[in-house]
């Protein structure tokens, strides 16, 4: 029989297995617990996470157990490793909490969910009828709203290497911005969205030449998170948010860093909302270039910097053999510095470079031919820097190339291209048919001193949209 860690507390033991493959695991029962004095707690885990993300190498069933608490972990099934959407899961999760409340004695749990296991939960009780045997849902970073980290793994210059990580599922798919405001319009005024939901959110904790810092980087541009989703994101709509921590995405489904915050709420106590001290305060959000590709040609991109940057970095993360040779950054003047590299795991290698005052001009990344894709992230900051449409472009000296993707679970189609210099006016055209879309945008021209400017943009488009007004919107949008 297998412990945890040095202690005599047994791991969670398999109690049901459901038709579809999912499974429910429960824990041991602290002493004096089946007298109910203290609710069932249901832990649900996240995109892609096991039940057993809850005690390998996490304190969270130790915790709940030495404080008293019965519990039970769900393991969705992932047919083919690949997560499900809030439907298939929420329905799921109904018939197993109508189980655990049966094996309990109980007429309701409570549940701690992480990540998309909120949206997982509440769907069960909205949807699925499992309201009446859930007191409350308790999220930990959950996407209310969606993560436009699964945006950009649906995009043009994300796609290759998340498909070599196996991003792509149902539940990615589902996770897309656009596709939580469908759900949050199914939902929000649903009569049966009754269920009371607490919600917790990270905003940082992130090592540097990591998977998860160059993700946190790239939602900066959308404000604080946590690596994977931001704080506007993990506020339910219809629920009270209890606390903003300090932590990766990682560590707030980790009970060494949440338990003394969760804790309270699973007791009954009212804690005031808060915002963790060590929190560091959110800067203005940075401009962003976005590439990205396979490496069978190696790497050889170019990117511009303009009078208004006043320091950039460059975070590449690559799937496949370790590169033969380093990666080069290559200033204007022809300098070359090697970008930092670490190995982060499941054959990814993470690579970064951070420049300050650097020389306006073309800048140059460059390296040979191997195995696998890359995406790249160039964050460029300043006092004056400007997010979308410089305010001061050159007379004619704009240019705006405009790709429309419609999404899949496990592709894209490009529903139509677009390129719009210096003003010109935007062609008719069709609203969008019923999907899933998103809008990339690169946008380059020339400031009013000479200067080269470029600057990349992800943003969902709803379904039925007029496209003509979101194209124009978009080319005129002003550090949104």
């Amino acid at each position: 029989m297998a412990y945890i860690g040095n202690s005599q507390l047994k791991l969670p033991e398999k109690i049901f297995t459901c038709p579809d493959g999912s499974a429910v695991y429960a824990g041991s029962v602290p002493p004096g617990a089946s007298y109910g004095e203290k609710p069932v707690v249901v832990f649900v885990p996240g995109l892609g996470s096991h039940a057993k993300t809850f005690w390998n190498k996490n304190t969270m069933y130790e915790n709940a157990y030495r404080s008293g608490y019965r519990t039970a972990y769900i393991e969705f099934n992932m047919p083919g490793k690949m997560s499900l959407n809030m439907w298939n899961n929420g329905e799921s999760l109904a018939h197993m909490l109508s189980d655990i409340c049966s094996h309990y004695h109980v007429p309701r749990v409570v549940i701690v969910a992480h990540s998309k296991g909120g949206v997982d939960s509440q769907t069960a009780a909205v949807f699925y009828g499992a309201a009446n045997h859930i007191e409350k849902i308790i999220t930990l970073s959950t996407p209310h709203f969606g993560s436009q980290l699964a945006d950009f793994a649906y995009s043009s210059a994300g796609w290759a290497f998340a498909e070599l990580i196996k991003a792509h599922s149902p539940g990615c798919f589902a996770m897309q911005t656009g596709s939580m405001r469908e759900f949050r319009a199914m939902t929000d005024s649903n009569s049966n969205n009754i269920t009371p939901i607490i919600t917790f959110a990270g905003n940082g904790g992130a090592d540097e030449l990591t998977r998860m810092r160059v993700s946190s980087m790239l939602l900066d541009r959308f404000g604080e998170n946590d690596g994977v989703v931001t704080v506007e994101s993990a506020h339910n709509p219809n629920g009270e948010h209890l606390g903003t921590f300090h932590l990766n995405h990682a560590q707030m489904s980790n009970g060494q860093f949440i338990w003394a915050h969760l804790a309270p709420v699973l007791a009954g106590l009212q804690q005031e909302p808060v915002v963790a001290a060590s929190a560091s305060p959110f800067c203005a959000p940075p401009a962003q270039i976005i590439k990205g590709g396979r490496l069978e040609k190696g790497i050889s991109e170019s990117f511009y910097v303009d009078s208004t940057v006043e320091k950039f970095t460059v975070s590449i993360m690559i799937h496949g053999n370790p590169l033969k040779r380093s990666l080069m950054l290559i200033s204007p003047d022809g300098r070359k510095t090697a970008l930092s590299a670490k190995r982060d795991f499941d054959n990814v290698t993470v690579m970064r470079a951070s420049v300050d005052n650097p020389k306006v001009g073309k800048w140059r990344l460059a390296t040979q031919p191997g195995k696998g894709a890359y995406w790249c992230l160039i964050c460029l900051h300043g006092k004056d820097i400007f997010c979308v449409c410089p305010k001061a472009a050159a007379p004619g000296q704009m240019e705006a190339n405009l790709r429309i993707l419609r999404t899949y679970p496990d592709g894209y189609d490009v529903f139509g291209e677009y390129n719009i210099k210096n003003g010109n006016e935007l062609p008719t055209l069709q609203t969008l048919p019923k999907g899933i879309y998103n809008l990339e945008m690169h946008l380059s021209g020339e400031l009013d001193d000479g200067s080269i400017f470029e600057r990349s943009l992800v943003r969902p488009l709803a379904s039925g949209s007029d496209l003509r007004e979101l194209l124009k919107q978009g080319v005129n949008a002003r550090n949104k």
